[in-house]
């Protein structure tokens, strides 16, 4: 999903996202593509994700 999300920011808005947050990148993209997604969902995976990325992410909540 992540990458996803940073390939449509690439290819709409023509930046490069370094962010890994689900929300932040979703709320990046989606003005500009018809995508509908569940940010309640968004934050859970996002958080998952995270977390099993960086092990030491925990100390921070991501996405509000």
């Amino acid at each position: 999903m992540n990458q996803v999300l940073k390939d449509l920011i690439l290819d709409t808005i023509k930046e490069r996202p370094r962010d890994y947050d689900l929300i932040k990148l979703y709320r990046r993209v989606k003005d500009y593509v018809e995508i509908m997604l569940d940010e309640d969902s968004l934050a859970k995976l996002s958080a998952y994700y995270i977390q099993a990325r960086y092990s030491n992410a925990g100390l921070e909540k991501p996405s509000e």
